[in-house]
Order: C-alpha cells, then sequence, then structure tokens
C-alpha cells in the first residue's frame, strides 16, 4: 500500500468518526418579535432535542428580549447581535435591539415534561401580552 492511499483512508476514517459524532443538525425555530407579541407563542420541544431559536426583532421602534427559567437549565450558544442577562426574578435573557437578530443553540434539559413560560422583561411588555410557553415533550 503506498503512502498515498494510507493516507486518504485515514483523512477518510477521521471524516466519519467526525461525522457520526456530530448527531443530527439542531431543528431551527424562527420567533419573530414586534410590539408586544412573539410568534410563534407556543414552542413545541423535546427533552434532550437540540434546537436553535433564531430570534428576529421585527419592531421598527422598540428592544425585545426573550427571558426563560428555561434558559437557566440549558447550556446557550448564543450567536448575532445580542445582549444576555438575568431579570430581577432570576430568569436569563437574550436581548435584540430594533432590527437584529440572535440565535440561541441549546439542548432541551432533562426538565419535567410541561409548560415552561417565556416573556419579554423590556419595560411593561410582558404586562401588555408579550409572553408565551415553551412545551416540553418526553424524549422520543
Amino acid at each position: 500500500m503506498t503512502l498515498r492511499r494510507v493516507l486518504l483512508a485515514l483523512a477518510v476514517a477521521a471524516f466519519a468518526v467526525s461525522a457520526a459524532g456530530a448527531g443530527p443538525a439542531p431543528r431551527v425555530i424562527r420567533v419573530s418579535m414586534t410590539s408586544f407579541k412573539f410568534e410563534p407563542n407556543v414552542i413545541p420541544l423535546r427533552q434532550g432535542e437540540r434546537v436553535v431559536l433564531e430570534l428576529v426583532n421585527e419592531d421598527s421602534q422598540r428592544p425585545h428580549n426573550m427571558a426563560s427559567e428555561l434558559f437557566n437549565e440549558a447550556e446557550l450558544t448564543v450567536r448575532g447581535e445580542f445582549r444576555q442577562g438575568t431579570t430581577t426574578d432570576g430568569r436569563r435573557f437574550v436581548f435584540v435591539d430594533v432590527g437584529k437578530r440572535a440565535e440561541v443553540e441549546f439542548t432541551v434539559p432533562r426538565v419535567p415534561a410541561g409548560q415552561v413560560a417565556f416573556l419579554c422583561s423590556v419595560g411593561q411588555h410582558a404586562a401588555q401580552g408579550m409572553t408565551g410557553a415553551f412545551v416540553i415533550r418526553p424524549a422520543q
């Protein structure tokens, strides 16, 4: 066997191992944030599922965020134009300015099945209806 074939075989094997460990691509869920609503405002998730929430602030006047206790339980990878923080009641949030977007990637934690609320904690946005829920279902 020539050196070229050995190197090619090693490269193919390395690629196969890395591709097998990558797992399925995350499910992308686009979430529009406008004056005083999330669309969708009910987001079904499965425990252990890898997701990307694409937060898009389509409001021409107001910044918004998505705050949820679910974010406290997950390791988040956030990309784009955003700020992160914690509300006064302890919910982690991702803040997106007017016309900007952010991607929030995480694996849905093994929290009890049921609903976990999310809201916009900017000003009185939640009181004006900017709320929603993640509906957590058991892993398949």
